[in-house]
């Protein structure tokens, strides 16, 4: 019997480079918040949908759209209408991946800092506290990992980009929007627009997390992008060197920590910390 694939291609304008074949899926982002705009894709609002969350669950809601529209997938995948799996075309190359290996990721970006240091930059240290605390008190035997992971690691996949069978996806999912939700609900609303997309952020590492402590065999690829700057690939291997010196530089404290004066505010905040 013939494999159906569908990598999503998240989208929120139109793109006339756009990839959109049997293998490929455009999908308009967060169509419910702008039901006049029609670029002429799949919209994530139809069915069971998240579509209004797009602001700060990002690609994400075309996650939560496949996950529970459609049907009689075999193998499933997220991409962006900029940014692609290099070298990744058609059927027949993701068949001859997933046969090999449990899931394809974006090639990991290594940091200067540990990821949960990134996020504290990226968002703020009261959420990444937060996330923490949830994620430890829904799964406790994932707390080493998390530990590893998050405090003793610095590298991470980004944009939430992935291929992998459905049966692992639909795994992925259970684990990932019910813990997202949880967060949501404990988070003030922020104002600022990049810590609007903090439920995006977050999932981009906790993708990371999720197939360490699955213990799954991935294989990276390297990102593909269309009409954005290029990198010179010189200064972006003297850039990781760099990154690795300095993360290694330091050591890297084995338990989880939080700041007082950030557990102090949370608990002004009424948000108590129950895990960690």
């Amino acid at each position: 019997m013939e494999k159906k694939v569908k990598i999503l291609v998240a989208a929120h304008k139109a793109d006339p480079a756009i990839r959109q074949d049997e293998v490929y899926m455009p999908i308009h982002v967060g169509k419910s918040l702008h039901p006049d705009v029609e670029l002429g894709y799949q919209g994530d609002n139809t069915g069971d949908n998240i579509s209004d969350k797009n602001p700060s669950y990002c690609e994400l809601t075309a996650l939560y759209w496949a996950w529970k529209n459609l049907k009689d997938i075999n193998y499933i995948g997220l991409a962006h209408y900029r940014r692609y799996f290099k070298g990744i075309n058609d059927k027949k190359e993701i068949e001859l991946l997933l046969k090999k290996y449990d899931v394809v990721t974006l090639e990991k970006r290594s940091l200067p800092t540990s990821v949960a240091a990134d996020l504290e930059h990226l968002l703020s240290m009261e959420e990444v506290a937060i996330m923490i605390d949830t994620l430890i008190s829904s799964y406790p035997e994932m707390k080493q990992d998390v530990i590893d992971y998050f405090y003793r690691g610095n590298k991470v996949s980004q944009c939430n980009m992935f291929i992998m069978k459905w049966k692992d996806f639909q795994e992925y999912c259970e684990f990932l929007f019910p813990l997202l939700k949880q967060i949501e609900g404990k988070l003030p609303r922020m104002n600022f627009a990049r810590q609007r997309r903090n439920i995006g952020y977050m999932a981009e590492a906790l993708q990371g997390l999720y197939i360490k402590h699955k213990g799954m065999k991935v294989k990276e690829c390297e990102k593909q992008e269309i009409g954005l700057p290029q990198q010179n690939e010189l200064i972006k291997r003297m850039k990781c060197v760099r990154d690795y010196i300095v993360f290694n530089f330091f050591r890297h404290p084995n338990k989880i920590y939080v700041y007082d004066s950030v557990r102090v505010g949370l608990i002004n905040d009424h948000i108590h910390l129950s895990s960690i």
